[in-house]
């Protein structure tokens, strides 16, 4: 998710942005730092950003700025609904005449708790399946046994789930992460 607005016009898609300047004299920012400073901030302004605890921060000389989150990072993760994060930065505005003040840009992060999460397994030609895996007799190491209570099969399924997975549902048994992780019989 990306966060854009101008610490010098102020107004744009960012509601909270408000106008800073020193003077009619071709105001311009010519510094920016992570944290909060009072004293004249130098460099970091364009190029690829500055990175803050949770995102970078693109800030031009002209004030446009777009903040970035970091998607993978898992303090931002973890946040959930209501949660908040923020981060600030300092920037330097200078005026054509060299009148230069120093003030933060406060960027808040809002927390969302996702939603369930939902595997939808293909079969062997790519093709969706509904949630029903079929193993086939060549995937089961000894045949098949018509008069045999079960058969089994070996391989993997591997599940990558950024919020964590609470409990996965196998033939209608629901299993925890630490019985899933312990699990060595025929389901």
């Amino acid at each position: 998710a990306a966060l854009e607005g101008n610490v010098i016009t102020g107004g744009s898609s960012n509601s909270t942005d408000v106008a800073d300047s020193l003077g009619a004299d071709a105001t311009q920012v010519t510094g920016v730092s992570k944290g909060s400073s009072t004293t004249e901030q130098t460099g970091n302004v364009g190029g690829t950003g500055l990175a803050g605890d949770y995102g970078t921060l693109r800030l031009n000389s002209d004030g446009s700025y777009r903040y970035t989150v970091d998607p993978n990072n898992a303090t931002v993760n973890a946040l959930k609904d209501g949660g908040k994060l923020t981060e600030t930065f300092s920037y330097t505005i200078k005026d054509a005449d060299g009148d230069w003040s120093t003030t933060t840009l406060t960027i808040t992060i809002n927390g969302h708790t996702d939603g369930l999460l939902s595997i939808t397994p293909n079969d062997e030609n790519g093709n969706n399946v509904g949630g029903q895996i079929t193993v086939y007799e060549s995937g089961l190491s000894t045949g098949s046994n018509a008069s045999a209570a079960s058969e089994s099969a070996s391989g993997t399924i591997q599940i990558n789930a950024g919020d964590g997975l609470s409990s996965i549902n196998i033939g209608g048994q629901n299993f925890s992460l630490s019985q899933l992780q312990s699990l060595t019989s025929a389901v």
